[in-house]
């Protein structure tokens, strides 16, 4: 779906003319958005990620330690 033209700016300082939802900057690779609601959503989904992912390696981790480490140090 083409959007009308807008010339948006990039936190680097490179302003692009955005036809579509988001585009990537060609100065310094990151995304540039059309509208600041869905930067909000991606900067929230970035969060969200990153926040399973320590949780999951957290979990590994931990049952690392119950299962293998803790058992051949002769603890517990």
């Amino acid at each position: 779906m083409s959007l009308p033209a807008k010339n948006v700016t990039c936190k680097c300082g490179y302003t692009a003319a955005l036809e579509k939802s988001h585009v990537w900057c060609d100065k310094c690779g990151r995304k540039i958005f059309y509208d600041p609601k869905d930067q909000r959503r991606h900067q929230w989904n970035t969060y969200y990620i990153y926040t399973i992912m320590i949780l999951v390696f957290g979990f590994i981790g931990y049952l690392f330690f119950e299962l293998v480490a803790r058992p051949f140090l002769g603890a517990g």
